[in-house]
């Protein structure tokens, strides 16, 4: 049995697009927000307890982490690729351009990938080309 502060925090889900650049998942500082269709504008996604369209009033707490994730490559035929935070020398991979696609968790089309974390802002993300994510944070 997972114990921690994310388990009352309940379930956030969303709709992202994700680009060919490495991009953070979410960000417990700044970031965009949720829109009411369910959609972010883009990433970072900005943390945020509970659903929808509420991120302005619930986010920048600390402790609004999630016991997992499941993510979803809502495209018809790119790929979605998953990596995660930090370089060896400390870099994020936004500014490690040499870190490849080809060393990391890759999402086929249509398919999804489920994650045993809790900080969603070590999780990075890029596309073999533009598509959406949909990501559920339990």
């Amino acid at each position: 049995m997972r114990m921690g502060s994310a388990i009352a925090n309940g379930v956030r889900q969303y709709a992202v697009t994700v680009t060919t650049t490495w991009q953070q998942l979410e960000s417990g500082v700044s970031g965009f927000a949720v829109g009411a269709d369910g959609l972010a504008l883009g990433l970072p996604v900005l943390r945020w307890k509970g659903q929808t369209g509420t991120s302005s009033t619930g986010n920048q707490n600390p402790y609004d982490y999630v016991q997992g994730l499941l993510i979803q490559n809502r495209d018809a035929s790119a790929t979605l690729y998953v990596s995660t935070w930090k370089d060896a020398d400390g870099t994020d991979p936004s500014v490690a351009t040499a870190r490849s696609v080809a060393n990391a968790i890759a999402i086929a089309a249509g398919g999804s990938l489920r994650l045993d974390n809790t900080d969603a802002t070590k999780v990075w993300l890029a596309g073999s080309g533009s598509l959406v994510a949909a990501i559920l944070g339990t």
